[in-house]
């Protein structure tokens, strides 16, 4: 019934079954072989799309404005403060002349671009406290000493208005 000879279906087969066999396995490879064509046709143009989105993607996130608190990443007022001493005024709260601190409520500081406000400082030199007291008006300078940290290098009472 079947005209398949042993080039055809196999060599040295020698039943009916196996020769069945090996023509379902024939069809099995082909059809797999048509279904991964057929995925690979849909995949390789998926992943074109995919990379020519990457340089629009990119450029999205260039400049992203959420993202000016990022651990070592420079804010502006960390580039213009770099090296530069910056003036304030400002009451005195608290002296901590052990832990080398002072706590001030201070007007704007319009070089680093801040609003006034209540704060600790670090001072770079115990000695600059000497004097200073809770209640007294002051004037002060600050400089960076790292990214986002600021350390007061000079500290006076506040020249008197006439």
């Amino acid at each position: 019934m079947n005209n398949c000879g042993p080039e055809q279906c196999g060599a040295n087969i020698g039943t009916k079954g196996q020769r069945a066999s090996t023509h379902f396995a024939d069809f099995f490879n082909l059809k797999k072989e048509m279904t991964m064509k057929r995925i690979a046709s849909i995949v390789a143009p998926l992943a074109l799309l995919a990379l020519a989105a990457l340089p629009a993607r990119a450029a999205e996130m260039k400049d992203m404005a959420g993202m000016k608190d990022i651990p070592g990443k420079k804010t502006e007022a960390d580039k213009s403060a770099a090296g530069q001493a910056h003036k304030g005024q400002g009451t005195v709260n608290s002296v901590d002349a052990k832990a080398g601190k002072v706590n001030l409520t201070h007007g704007s500081i319009v070089t680093l671009k801040w609003p006034g406000g209540t704060m600790d400082f670090q001072v770079k030199n115990t000695a600059v406290l000497k004097g200073v007291a809770p209640g007294q008006k002051v004037e002060f300078d600050i400089v960076q000493a790292g990214p986002g940290e600021f350390v007061i290098t000079r500290i006076a009472p506040a020249a008197r208005k006439k």
